[in-house]
């Protein structure tokens, strides 16, 4: 039977629309146009944002539908860990662990955790594996004189007890007393809060915590010189004898008011994790002082960002050609155009226009993205929101901005405009440094030459400023 010949007759409509008919033994199939299927009788429209990615990808390379990318690094919607780097791909993302952690992506662990024997210290090394040590860190290790430890031997300093400790991985490993070991309690000095026992196993004298009293342990708060508050005298008590710590009590029974933490002043970012295409750099700050009385502590001390030095000489985006402000980034071997990711940037407020619209922009990356997602170029009028007047030269080393044409000397000049930045400003009173380039970028563009054909080239940009020794740049 052929059912294509009788459904003609019929005007029933086989593999519409826009199908053919072809009879099969026993049945039949339809031949449909590009962007329908075969289902049932007809040609169902697929929808190919619906797709999983890589059947999608294919839709939108033969323009059947629009299938709107959803970013959702940019967003925020992703699942990566926090200790992971965001990467957006068409129709879906990857994760990778920074530096320092390891893990799918998804989830990123410490390299360090439970890497080390108790006392020791743990580095990353270049090659995100964990380096165990016994360097000993903190005000106590600079502290000159002999001690005694709780295992009644004599160390050459507190350090040197540690290093010992560390090595031999003794976790227990403590300060008895501040002189070298004695044989009787009467001949040692023990510690405030301390007093000297002679242990049992050791048959040697040690200084331990003294025991507390009723009287401590129901005196109320009590706080401390440096406006440190405890529950009562026997809490002030075990804190300085486990810490070793000279702090005394103030009359005061309750300290002040809840106080904030306070942070240093972000450093210089760090380089770029890569040489070449998307990796991350590191800023960091410090602890001025710890939150008290239950004040907060809103900041973080470390800081991620993307950073992006140019396409890899032989990776897919050396002749991919991105649009305005995209940034081009390898996925499974492909060049993928995207926006930057501006997260961790922090506030350095910019003056400028994307289109025709004028702005205050939060950081430049924020700027160039907002170029971005609307396909449009950007200018720089000048660092600070827009209104205020900015110096000719800046106070400190910084990174002037300035967007131009750039011609290379055989003649060939770029079609856009480039941010040929330079660094300038002070370097306070110092004579012998200048505010020189810290960090480049390659930057890949189209330039047309004077016979009239164009070309791609790169070009080195300055992306970040420092104040550095003259020697370092200045021979002869």
């Amino acid at each position: 039977v052929d059912e294509c010949k009788l459904a003609a007759e019929a005007n029933l409509g086989f593999c519409q629309p826009g199908g053919s008919c072809v009879n099969t033994p026993g049945s039949f199939v339809c031949n449909c146009p590009d962007g329908y299927e075969f289902k049932d009788t007809a040609c169902a429209n697929i929808d190919e944002c619906a797709l999983p990615s890589a059947a999608r990808l294919a839709a939108r390379a033969n323009e059947y539908g629009q299938c709107l990318n959803e970013d959702e690094c940019g967003r925020g919607t992703h699942k990566c860990d926090p200790m992971a780097q965001c990467v957006d791909t068409i129709g879906s993302y990857t994760c990778s662990c920074r530096h320092g952690y390891q893990g799918d992506g998804r989830t990123c662990n410490s390299v360090c955790e439970e890497a080390c024997a108790p006392n020791q210290m743990c580095r990353v090394t270049e090659q995100n594996t964990p380096e165990c040590t016994c360097d000993c860190v903190g005000k106590r290790c600079l502290v000159q004189g002999q001690v005694c430890d709780n295992k009644g031997r004599t160390h050459a300093s507190e350090k040197a007890m540690y290093e010992f400790a560390c090595r031999a991985k003794e976790a227990d490993i403590t300060v008895s007393y501040f002189t070298p070991c004695k044989n009787k309690c009467n001949k040692i000095e023990c510690p405030e809060s301390h007093i000297c026992v002679t242990d049992p196993d050791l048959n040697k004298p040690i200084c331990k915590c003294r025991p507390c009293t009723d009287a401590d342990r129901n005196s109320g708060p009590v706080c401390t010189m440096d406006l440190v508050q405890f529950n009562n005298r026997c809490d002030y008590i075990k804190y300085k004898c486990y810490w070793k710590d000279s702090v005394s009590l103030s009359n005061m029974t309750v300290c002040r008011q809840p106080i904030t933490c306070k942070v240093s002043e972000w450093s210089q970012w760090g380089g770029c994790s890569r040489t070449c295409g998307l990796g991350f750099q590191v800023r960091t700050r410090t602890m001025l002082r710890e939150a008290q009385f239950n004040g907060n502590c809103p900041y973080e001390l470390t800081a991620y960002a993307d950073c992006y030095s140019g396409p890899c000489p032989d990776g897919p985006c050396r002749s991919k050609i991105c649009p305005n402000s995209h940034i081009c980034v390898e996925v499974n071997g492909t060049a993928v155009c995207r926006c930057p990711d501006c997260d961790g940037r922090g506030d350095s407020a910019v003056c400028g226009v994307v289109g025709n619209k004028t702005d205050t922009y939060k950081n430049l990356c924020e700027l160039e993205r907002s170029a971005c997602e609307k396909n449009s170029t950007y200018l720089v009028y000048h660092r600070g929101a827009c209104g205020q007047v900015p110096p000719k030269v800046p106070t400190h080393c910084s990174l002037v901005y300035n967007f131009q044409r750039y011609k290379f000397p055989d003649g060939c000049e770029s079609q856009d405009l480039l941010p040929m930045h330079r660094c300038d400003g002070g370097c306070g009173n110092s004579t012998d440094t200048c505010c020189v380039p810290l960090h480049t970028r390659t930057m890949t563009a189209r330039y047309r030459c004077p016979d009239k054909s164009m070309v791609i080239r790169a070009l080195d940009v300055n992306v970040s400023c420092s104040c550095q020794k003259k020697s370092r740049y200045v021979t002869g």
